[in-house]
């Protein structure tokens, strides 16, 4: 039997990655992740925004599968604040995936229905995007 791939999932301490963490640790995944919010001591501090950071988390861990559920969700702040929006939410992500790129890690991201209008739902991965928020874009 093969070795289980290690996994980071950055943002392990929120609603996902806590669920994900059981299910992985359950299932014998070598299992990392990072913390930003809110401290963890079983996890590793990283804000997606500082890409030096990442790389630390990324020589220390060498993920073989890196799981990003990290975003700024407060719908409403990221109106308020369009500019911390994209930059946790666009560069924070293009930090992580140029990471796994460099270290040839595969990358699971976790999207949002905030990308569609909601005129046509249900939709599929193959639908086009229009959002209408700051969050969606």
């Amino acid at each position: 039997m093969a070795d289980k791939p290690r996994i980071l999932l950055i943002s392990g301490n929120g609603q996902v990655g806590h669920a994900l963490r059981q299910v992985f640790d359950a299932a014998g995944y070598p299992v990392s992740g990072t913390w930003f919010d809110v401290e963890d001591d079983s996890l590793i501090h990283a804000d997606v925004r500082d890409r030096q950071e990442l790389e630390s988390v990324f020589k220390s861990t060498r993920p073989q599968v890196t799981v990003i559920n990290a975003a700024l969700t407060n719908v409403d702040r990221c109106e308020e604040q369009p500019q911390l929006a994209a930059a946790i939410n666009v560069e924070g992500t293009r930090n992580v995936a140029d990471l796994c790129n460099a270290y040839g890690s595969r990358i699971v991201f976790f999207s949002s229905e905030y990308v569609f209008d909601g005129e046509a739902g249900p939709y599929t991965e193959d639908d086009p995007v229009n959002p209408i928020n700051e969050y969606g874009r």
